[in-house]
């Protein structure tokens, strides 16, 4: 369980993986390929965030991870997030007893020992 006002970010390699965590938060916000999920509505500014990039502390850790940051910006601002303010139906979704989308699971040319 999240702390009140806390956000879950998970990453969405899949639109059942986006299904799923659909039926957990009522407030999601995706910024493909990231989801962020909440019980209350999210506050998400991509172009702040953007500006965010230059504060020194953050421009000299992502310089320092070899990011471009005229690249991640451009990546931040490419396309409005897609924002959902109610819980997702149940259908199509990844699950512990049936996990449609495990590699090793579903890929029959992969030994599974």
């Amino acid at each position: 369980m999240l702390a009140p006002g806390g956000i879950a970010v998970q990453w969405a390699p899949t639109e059942r993986t986006i299904n799923t965590f659909r039926t957990v938060f009522p407030h999601v916000v995706y910024a493909a390929p990231a989801l962020m999920g909440s019980a209350a509505p999210i506050p998400y500014d991509p172009a702040a965030l953007a500006r965010r990039t230059e504060e020194p502390a953050i421009r000299e850790h992502l310089l320092a991870a070899e990011v471009n940051l005229d690249d991640l910006r451009t990546f931040m601002l490419r396309r409005p997030p897609v924002v959902w303010s109610e819980l997702g139906p149940r259908t199509d979704i990844n699950s512990d007893l049936w996990p449609k989308d495990e590699y090793w699971l579903n890929n029959p040319h992969v030994p599974t020992y």
